[in-house]
Formats: structure tokens, sequence, C-alpha cells
């Protein structure tokens, strides 16, 4: 993670949030995000961050949520360490003056070298997954505008959604459905709680740090379909998805959705694009859990 251009006044953040008497999962519930992520920002660490950027959204979203202000909290790195930056006084000779100049270029040369070591492995992490076309990025890329159109959105996001398969972790039965099954009608409610009643789905988690909260899903669909979906534990919805019109569906994880044909769909979740088995035509889709927040609760 590359350096912050900031400190954070970390135990302001943490007395500020005892004196309201919150506790790591109030706040974390409330700026959507983990608990872990919280006990990070008021020790002033880098865990559960994906990068410093994130890291940086995070700890403005809580200094808003906390009423504090930015300049209470994030220090400038100059001004924290404009004392150790200040030379001592001594007689400049052009001995001093040329170890100088020497030690600057060798800073130069380190920071040349870290640089095109980080973008070489960029570029191998890009190379890892198959190269798309143009026509395919371009068909996979979600943009606000697009969402905008939408008269069944019940959410916005304000980024675009970044995409990115995940290892599938499936319950399976003896007769698992197949792709090519035919479809199973929806014509009612109790025809969407039926169908959502089964042990036999694939359960996806997403497994790295979210960059989206957890209280929506957003699906595409290239044909006309009816989807069943249940959001935590409320009661199971019909809901009709087309090409023009995509969904973004707000509620709480885990989401239960029944797709007839998954291969004419594509379900987003917390900034991740959510790899559908085409085996299954129920997916439940759970949120990102910090291996580390066990230590907390």
């Amino acid at each position: 993670m590359s350096k912050s251009k900031y400190v954070i006044n970390s135990s302001k953040l943490k007395s500020t949030r005892e004196r309201e008497k919150l506790t790591l999962e109030d706040a974390a519930s409330s700026c959507s995000l983990s608990a872990q992520q919280i006990n990070s920002l008021e020790k002033d660490l880098d865990v559960g961050f994906f990068n410093e950027h994130f890291k940086e959204i995070a700890v403005k979203k809580y200094i808003t949520y906390l009423g504090l202000t930015q300049s209470e909290i994030l220090i400038p790195e100059e001004s924290n360490h404009s004392k150790e930056a200040e030379p001592s006084e001594q007689k400049l000779t052009p001995e001093t003056n040329f170890q100088k100049l020497t030690n600057i270029a060798i800073t130069k040369k380190k920071s040349t070298i870290i640089s095109v070591l980080l973008v070489s492995l960029l570029l191998m992490l890009a190379l890892k997954d198959p190269i798309e076309t143009a026509d395919n990025l371009q068909e996979n890329e979600i943009t606000t505008d697009a969402l905008s159109d939408n008269p069944a959105d019940l959410s916005l996001s304000d980024e675009p959604i970044l995409m990115n398969e995940h290892d599938d972790h499936s319950h399976y039965s003896p007769n698992p459905i197949i792709a090519n099954t035919e479809a199973a009608s929806v014509n009612n409610l109790n025809d969407c709680i039926t169908l959502l009643n089964t042990d036999n789905f694939q359960n996806y988690q997403t497994k790295y740090v979210p960059e989206k909260p957890n209280n929506y899903i957003h699906i595409k669909s290239s044909l006309t379909q009816t989807l069943c979906i249940q959001s935590g534990n409320e009661e199971a919805k019909s809901i009709i998805v087309t090409e023009s019109e995509p969904l973004n569906f707000k509620g709480s994880a885990p989401f239960l959705v029944h797709i007839n044909e998954p291969d004419k769909v594509e379900v987003y979740f917390q900034g991740w694009k959510v790899w559908l088995n085409p085996n299954f035509q129920v997916f439940k889709i759970n949120s990102y859990r910090d291996p580390a927040l066990t230590s907390l609760e």
C-alpha cells in the first residue's frame, strides 16, 4: 500500500466513539464498513483496506459520522514531520553539498526502481485474466448513466463497479439443477417461496475487501426473465428484468436469487462480479467476512 499524505489522529477517533458510547459494530454498520476497518482507522493501520485510496475514503466517512472535521483528524504528513525535517545548523562546505547531492541521486534512483517494479506487478496481475475484446469490456461496464435510466432501480452507485471472478462454493444435492433444465414458471409469490426453499444452490461469498456496501445487488439480463429474490429474512419477491431495464435490488445480505437462465444474467455485489455456476438456478450471495473480525467480537 502506498504511503498516505496524511497521518490520522486515531486516538481522537476512538475517544470520540467511546464518549458517544458506540461499539465498533455500531460505527461499522452506519458507515458501511467492517468492524476491523473501524478498528484499523482508530489505530492508523492498513489492515482491511484494498489500498490507501479506499482507506482515505473510509476515514472521511468515519469523520463525518462522528461529527468531527477533517482538519482535526487528518494531519498533513509534511506538518507532522516538519520538526524532523528541520536541518541542524551546520556549516555547509563543498564536501557536504556533494554528499547531499549524492544522497538525493540515490533516493531518486530507488524511487524509479520501485515505480518500475510496481508497474510490472500490475501488468502481471492484469495478464492473469483472459484478454477481453473491446466489445466485451464495453458490454460488461456499468456506469451511473446506465443505472439512472432504469425505473426499477432502488438505489444508485457513484462509481463504476469493478469485476472480479472468485472461487465458487456451492451446495450440491444428488441431482443438481443443470443449466439446460426446463425453466420453472413463476406465476405468484408462492412459486418464488417454493423455488427458493431448496438445498440445491450455489453459495457465493466475496473474498476480498469490498469496494461497495453490502445492501444491494445489481442484475443485468440479456433477455426478459422473471427472477425470484429474497433479501435477508424478508419476504421473497417476483421481479421482471429485461435487457433495457437492469435492476438494483436493495436489501440486506445474504441475498437469495432464483434465475431460470443464469448464463444470460450478470450479477454484481460489493463491487465484484459474481460468477454464476451454470449448474444451478438458485444462488445465495453473501458479503465479505473479515478473517480478523473474530478477535473483536
